[in-house]
């Protein structure tokens, strides 16, 4: 549900999912010939709140993620996790952390949970841009420089 891919430094492209069936981690398929066939998706051991995540390449190749990195269905934190050659992701980065930096929920509702929801990524002059909705109430935006991403 829900996919987002980037490519691997060996030339693969990986689909990544949000899993329905709360594992509570992401799920990966695998494609070897540019998108055209794909591998079965199978958990990873990557943990996932169970929600939209928004993946793609910084310039230098590096494979990143914002998702929600939790074993819970908490939207809380967000953070980008990067993978340099795209099969490890072994640095992230806390773009939203909750608590005080969490504005108060105004309205209650159907599925209306607290935290922050359905990321969506850009990379441009010189910035991550990463989109998402605060208690699926507010739209905001963290820009953060690619800079400061670095391995």
């Amino acid at each position: 549900l829900e996919p987002s891919s980037y490519l691997r430094t060996d030339g693969a492209v990986v689909m990544i999912f949000r899993d329905q069936n709360s594992t509570f981690h992401k799920l990966a398929a695998l494609s070897a010939d540019r998108g055209q066939t794909w591998t079965k998706p199978v958990e990873t051991n990557m943990p996932d709140s169970r929600a939209k995540q928004s993946a793609g390449n910084l310039p230098d190749g590096t494979a990143y993620f914002a998702s929600n990195p939790v074993l819970s269905k908490t939207r809380i934190p967000l953070a980008v996790t990067l993978g340099h050659d795209g099969k490890l992701f072994d640095k992230a980065f806390v773009l939203r952390k909750g608590g005080s930096d969490l504005q108060a929920q105004r309205y209650s509702g159907t599925s209306k949970g607290l935290g922050y929801s359905y990321p969506k990524s850009m990379v441009a002059n010189g910035y991550l841009y990463v989109g998402y909705a605060t208690n699926k109430e507010d739209v905001q935006c963290t820009r953060v420089p690619l800079t400061s991403l670095s391995y």
